[in-house]
């Protein structure tokens, strides 16, 4: 019996960004500053009943890139 072994490689980039804008404020420069269009996912990231992270997104479908923005402060 052979074992099909196929590795992929993910290329990311991950940046930190230190601001006291609120979460919505900070996807708005950035989709001014960079044109993106971030929006506020369907479903925010949920870690209990009582941890509740925003999450924005933007699919780009012409470089077949995804966007993702998250807060690394909850909404209790």
């Amino acid at each position: 019996m052979r074992i099909l072994e196929e590795s992929y490689e993910v290329e990311f980039a991950l940046v930190g960004i230190y601001t006291n804008l609120e979460d919505f404020a900070l996807a708005y420069a950035l989709n001014e500053t960079l044109k993106l269009h971030l929006k506020r996912a369907d479903t925010d990231l949920l870690f209990s009943s009582d941890i509740i992270y925003p999450y924005f997104e933007w699919k780009d479908k012409m470089y077949d890139r995804e966007w993702s923005l998250l807060t690394n402060s909850c909404i209790t």
